[in-house]
């Protein structure tokens, strides 16, 4: 039998879409192995293609403000992911978010935890920060801080209540952490206007590495300037964006960091052009 040879074209075409139309996307990959994993639907961000599969930025249909890594192999296969970790560093920021509003009304915060589960099956999703921190590894080996970014949008400006803020981050933050409400923190205010802050917030949103692009493209600063920054008591070079790293949580650093060493930093933020 002879075929025409539009006939052949349109056959090929129709094998080809059909082809095209049976392979499925990496978005709906992703989906698909998180679905089972979780039972729940997931908001695909940012998707890098790897060989043999891919990592995903994602977050919870039910709470896109949490952020995680997801790698997944191309039949589908789960490997790994950070949800666990992502989802403390969440509810440690909602934490801080308003613990600081009585003194910083307007800020982005970005927190990095680094801790271990005692129980790797642990139900974070359904568990308090309490809970969760009472179920971290304790002892030799075992790291259990958080790094935290604090975004101060100086256009509208601080309550300057430095006692106050300093007693917050020794003499509470000291007794939550005692307590298991809170883990030893490392945190670095940066000084940003309204602009910035809001871009930070946005990027944020959907992605969560404190990369170069992020320091060039969103901070639009350079890299070593944006690291630079008064973390010692002899220290005046702010950097840009201004900066200041204070650490709470720990008898080295309260004994280290005492009142007007905090205020002779919290000055120098306040002042910075």
């Amino acid at each position: 039998m002879k075929f025409h040879q539009k006939t052949i074209l349109i056959m090929l075409c129709s094998v080809l879409l059909c082809m095209s139309g049976c392979v499925k996307s990496s978005d709906k990959i992703i989906k698909e192995s998180l679905k089972n994993k979780y039972g729940e639907d997931f908001i695909i961000h940012e998707t890098k293609t790897l060989p043999g599969g891919f990592d995903a930025t994602v977050s919870p249909v039910s709470n896109p403000e949490i952020l995680f890594v997801a790698r997944i192999q191309s039949d589908g296969t789960y490997s790994f992911d950070d949800y666990d970790k992502r989802y403390v560093d969440y509810l440690l920021r909602k934490k801080l978010e308003k613990d600081f509003a009585p003194f910083f009304p307007d800020v982005a915060i970005f927190v990095d935890s680094k801790f271990s589960f005692t129980d790797e099956n642990i139900d974070y999703t359904g568990s308090s920060l309490k809970e969760l921190i009472e179920g971290m590894n304790n002892g030799d080996g075992y790291i259990k801080e958080a790094s935290v970014y604090v975004f101060v949008n100086f256009d509208v400006g601080t309550t300057k209540k430095y006692a106050e803020e300093y007693d917050y981050l020794t003499d509470i933050l000291d007794q939550e952490i005692k307590n298991n409400e809170m883990i030893p923190l490392k945190i670095s205010f940066f000084r940003v206007d309204s602009e910035t802050k809001e871009r930070i917030k946005e990027y944020f949103s959907e992605d969560i590495d404190i990369d170069g692009y992020f320091v060039s493209e969103i901070v639009k600063a350079n890299e070593d300037d944006f690291w630079e920054g008064v973390r010692d008591k002899n220290q005046t070079e702010l950097g840009n964006p201004p900066r200041i790293v204070v650490c709470f949580g720990k008898d080295i650093w309260k004994d280290y960091l005492d009142v007007e060493e905090y205020t002779r930093r919290r000055e120098l933020l306040e002042t910075a052009p």
